[in-house]
Protein backbone atom coordinates (compact mmCIF):
# COMPACT_ATOMS: atom_id res chain seq x y z
CA UNK A 1 0.00 0.00 0.00
CA UNK A 2 2.82 2.39 0.93
CA UNK A 3 4.66 1.51 -2.28
CA UNK A 4 1.58 2.22 -4.40
CA UNK A 5 1.19 5.63 -2.77
CA UNK A 6 4.83 6.45 -3.36
CA UNK A 7 4.62 5.44 -6.99
CA UNK A 8 1.49 7.53 -7.53
CA UNK A 9 3.28 10.56 -6.09
CA UNK A 10 6.21 10.06 -8.45
CA UNK A 11 3.90 9.82 -11.46
CA UNK A 12 2.19 13.08 -10.52
CA UNK A 13 5.61 14.68 -10.61
CA UNK A 14 5.81 13.74 -14.29
CA UNK A 15 8.15 10.78 -14.19
CA UNK A 16 8.74 7.56 -12.36
CA UNK A 17 11.11 6.71 -9.56
CA UNK A 18 11.33 3.99 -6.93
CA UNK A 19 11.78 4.58 -3.22
CA UNK A 20 14.74 2.42 -2.24
CA UNK A 21 13.85 2.24 1.46
CA UNK A 22 10.49 2.09 3.28
CA UNK A 23 12.02 3.81 6.32
CA UNK A 24 11.33 7.42 7.24
CA UNK A 25 14.39 8.69 5.39
CA UNK A 26 13.61 7.64 1.82
CA UNK A 27 16.02 7.76 -1.07
CA UNK A 28 14.67 8.01 -4.60
CA UNK A 29 16.30 6.43 -7.63
CA UNK A 30 15.33 6.31 -11.32
CA UNK A 31 13.14 3.34 -12.15
CA UNK A 32 14.95 2.76 -15.45
CA UNK A 33 11.87 2.91 -17.70
CA UNK A 34 13.19 2.08 -21.20
CA UNK A 35 11.65 5.08 -23.01
CA UNK A 36 10.83 8.73 -22.46
CA UNK A 37 7.33 8.78 -20.96
CA UNK A 38 6.14 12.35 -20.31
CA UNK A 39 2.60 11.34 -19.34
CA UNK A 40 2.32 7.96 -17.64
CA UNK A 41 -1.35 7.23 -16.96
CA UNK A 42 -1.36 4.02 -15.01
CA UNK A 43 0.73 2.09 -12.57
CA UNK A 44 -0.37 -1.22 -11.12
CA UNK A 45 1.25 -4.17 -9.38
CA UNK A 46 0.70 -7.93 -9.28
CA UNK A 47 2.03 -9.41 -6.05
CA UNK A 48 1.42 -13.01 -7.17
CA UNK A 49 3.64 -12.52 -10.23
CA UNK A 50 5.94 -9.98 -8.54
CA UNK A 51 5.32 -7.62 -11.44
CA UNK A 52 4.87 -3.88 -11.83
CA UNK A 53 2.96 -2.39 -14.79
CA UNK A 54 3.31 1.08 -16.27
CA UNK A 55 1.42 2.52 -19.22
CA UNK A 56 1.03 5.80 -21.04
CA UNK A 57 2.26 7.87 -23.92
CA UNK A 58 5.95 7.34 -24.67
CA UNK A 59 8.50 8.29 -27.31
CA UNK A 60 10.96 5.78 -28.77
CA UNK A 61 14.41 6.52 -30.20
CA UNK A 62 13.79 10.23 -30.67
CA UNK A 63 10.57 9.73 -32.65
CA UNK A 64 8.14 12.63 -32.74
CA UNK A 65 5.00 10.48 -32.59
CA UNK A 66 3.72 8.96 -29.37
CA UNK A 67 3.38 5.24 -28.78
CA UNK A 68 1.03 3.82 -26.16
CA UNK A 69 2.89 0.91 -24.64
CA UNK A 70 2.25 -1.14 -21.55
CA UNK A 71 5.52 -1.95 -19.75
CA UNK A 72 6.06 -4.73 -17.24
CA UNK A 73 8.86 -4.76 -14.64
CA UNK A 74 9.65 -8.29 -13.51
CA UNK A 75 12.83 -9.96 -12.34
CA UNK A 76 14.70 -6.64 -12.50
CA UNK A 77 13.92 -6.15 -16.23
CA UNK A 78 11.46 -3.93 -18.12
CA UNK A 79 9.73 -5.29 -21.21
CA UNK A 80 6.79 -4.18 -23.35
CA UNK A 81 3.78 -6.49 -23.35
CA UNK A 82 1.32 -4.43 -25.39
CA UNK A 83 1.16 -1.78 -28.11
CA UNK A 84 -2.14 0.11 -27.93
CA UNK A 85 -3.48 2.47 -30.59
CA UNK A 86 -4.46 5.07 -28.03
CA UNK A 87 -4.14 5.78 -24.32
CA UNK A 88 -4.37 3.24 -21.52
CA UNK A 89 -5.97 4.91 -18.52
CA UNK A 90 -6.28 2.14 -15.94
CA UNK A 91 -5.06 -1.36 -15.09
CA UNK A 92 -5.91 -3.91 -12.45
CA UNK A 93 -5.19 -7.54 -11.62
CA UNK A 94 -8.54 -9.21 -11.00
CA UNK A 95 -8.88 -12.94 -10.28
CA UNK A 96 -5.22 -13.37 -11.35
CA UNK A 97 -5.88 -11.72 -14.73
CA UNK A 98 -4.34 -8.43 -15.87
CA UNK A 99 -7.05 -6.14 -17.28
CA UNK A 100 -6.39 -2.75 -18.87
CA UNK A 101 -8.79 -0.14 -20.19
CA UNK A 102 -8.82 3.32 -21.70
CA UNK A 103 -9.72 4.92 -25.00
CA UNK A 104 -7.96 2.58 -27.43
CA UNK A 105 -9.65 1.05 -30.50
CA UNK A 106 -7.09 -1.74 -30.96
CA UNK A 107 -4.31 -3.70 -29.27
CA UNK A 108 -1.37 -5.10 -31.24
CA UNK A 109 -3.33 -4.35 -34.41
CA UNK A 110 -6.34 -6.38 -33.27
CA UNK A 111 -9.76 -4.66 -32.98
CA UNK A 112 -10.06 -4.76 -29.18
CA UNK A 113 -11.86 -1.64 -27.98
CA UNK A 114 -11.63 0.14 -24.64
CA UNK A 115 -10.94 -2.92 -22.46
CA UNK A 116 -8.64 -5.94 -22.79
CA UNK A 117 -7.25 -8.80 -20.71
CA UNK A 118 -3.86 -10.49 -20.94
CA UNK A 119 -4.18 -14.29 -20.95
CA UNK A 120 -1.32 -16.70 -21.69
CA UNK A 121 0.71 -13.93 -23.31
CA UNK A 122 -2.12 -12.82 -25.65
CA UNK A 123 -4.42 -9.79 -25.47
CA UNK A 124 -8.13 -10.58 -25.68
CA UNK A 125 -11.37 -8.57 -25.40
CA UNK A 126 -12.83 -8.35 -21.90
CA UNK A 127 -16.42 -7.72 -22.89
CA UNK A 128 -17.68 -4.84 -25.01
CA UNK A 129 -17.75 -1.34 -23.55
CA UNK A 130 -18.90 1.69 -25.53
CA UNK A 131 -19.50 3.54 -27.65
CA UNK A 132 -20.14 6.91 -26.07
CA UNK A 133 -20.14 10.55 -27.12
CA UNK A 134 -16.35 10.33 -27.47
CA UNK A 135 -16.35 6.72 -28.83
CA UNK A 136 -16.11 5.43 -25.25
CA UNK A 137 -13.43 5.84 -22.59
CA UNK A 138 -12.93 3.68 -19.50
CA UNK A 139 -11.20 5.93 -16.96
CA UNK A 140 -10.95 3.55 -14.01
CA UNK A 141 -11.21 -0.12 -13.11
CA UNK A 142 -11.89 -0.59 -9.44
CA UNK A 143 -12.67 -3.59 -7.21
CA UNK A 144 -15.18 -2.65 -4.49
CA UNK A 145 -16.31 -5.33 -2.02
CA UNK A 146 -15.02 -8.02 -4.35
CA UNK A 147 -16.88 -6.70 -7.41
CA UNK A 148 -15.09 -5.27 -10.46
CA UNK A 149 -16.45 -1.94 -11.74
CA UNK A 150 -15.64 -0.06 -14.94
CA UNK A 151 -16.10 3.72 -14.81
CA UNK A 152 -15.80 6.33 -17.52
CA UNK A 153 -17.85 7.84 -20.31
CA UNK A 154 -19.66 5.19 -22.34
CA UNK A 155 -23.23 4.34 -23.27
CA UNK A 156 -23.36 0.59 -22.85
CA UNK A 157 -21.49 -2.50 -21.79
CA UNK A 158 -22.20 -5.92 -23.27
CA UNK A 159 -25.49 -4.57 -24.62
CA UNK A 160 -26.69 -3.08 -21.32
CA UNK A 161 -27.27 0.69 -21.11
CA UNK A 162 -24.82 1.84 -18.45
CA UNK A 163 -24.13 5.57 -18.83
CA UNK A 164 -20.59 5.48 -17.50
CA UNK A 165 -20.71 2.75 -14.83
CA UNK A 166 -20.79 -1.04 -15.21
CA UNK A 167 -20.10 -4.02 -12.97
CA UNK A 168 -18.72 -7.42 -13.85
CA UNK A 169 -21.15 -10.26 -13.11
CA UNK A 170 -20.00 -13.74 -14.09
CA UNK A 171 -18.47 -13.39 -17.54
CA UNK A 172 -20.21 -10.19 -18.64
CA UNK A 173 -20.90 -6.54 -17.78
CA UNK A 174 -24.18 -5.24 -16.31
CA UNK A 175 -25.51 -1.81 -15.41
CA UNK A 176 -25.70 -0.48 -11.84
CA UNK A 177 -29.14 1.05 -11.51
CA UNK A 178 -30.36 4.29 -13.07
CA UNK A 179 -27.68 6.98 -13.00
CA UNK A 180 -28.05 10.75 -13.39
CA UNK A 181 -26.63 12.60 -16.38
CA UNK A 182 -24.45 15.64 -15.90
CA UNK A 183 -23.43 16.79 -19.38
CA UNK A 184 -25.51 18.67 -21.93
CA UNK A 185 -25.37 15.71 -24.33
CA UNK A 186 -27.02 13.43 -21.73
CA UNK A 187 -23.84 11.63 -20.71
CA UNK A 188 -22.09 11.15 -17.40
CA UNK A 189 -18.36 10.68 -16.80
CA UNK A 190 -17.54 8.72 -13.66
CA UNK A 191 -13.92 8.66 -12.50
CA UNK A 192 -13.72 6.51 -9.37
CA UNK A 193 -15.65 4.35 -6.90
CA UNK A 194 -15.34 3.38 -3.24
CA UNK A 195 -17.35 1.59 -0.57
CA UNK A 196 -18.51 3.81 2.31
CA UNK A 197 -20.82 2.74 5.13
CA UNK A 198 -22.08 -0.19 3.07
CA UNK A 199 -22.88 1.98 0.06
CA UNK A 200 -21.21 2.25 -3.34
CA UNK A 201 -20.06 5.85 -3.86
CA UNK A 202 -19.02 7.04 -7.36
Amino acid sequence: MMMQGLIKRSILAGGMAIAMSPAIAQHWAPAGVPSYMPSPYICSSDTAQDALYLGGACFLNGENRAHFLLYRYQGGVWDSIGDFENEIRTAIVYHDTLIVAGGFPSVEGQPICQIACYVNGVWQPYGEIGPGPYTGVVSRLRVVDGVLYALGIFDNADGHFCNGLAKRVGGHWENVGVLPTFNADGSAWFLDAVSYQGKLVV
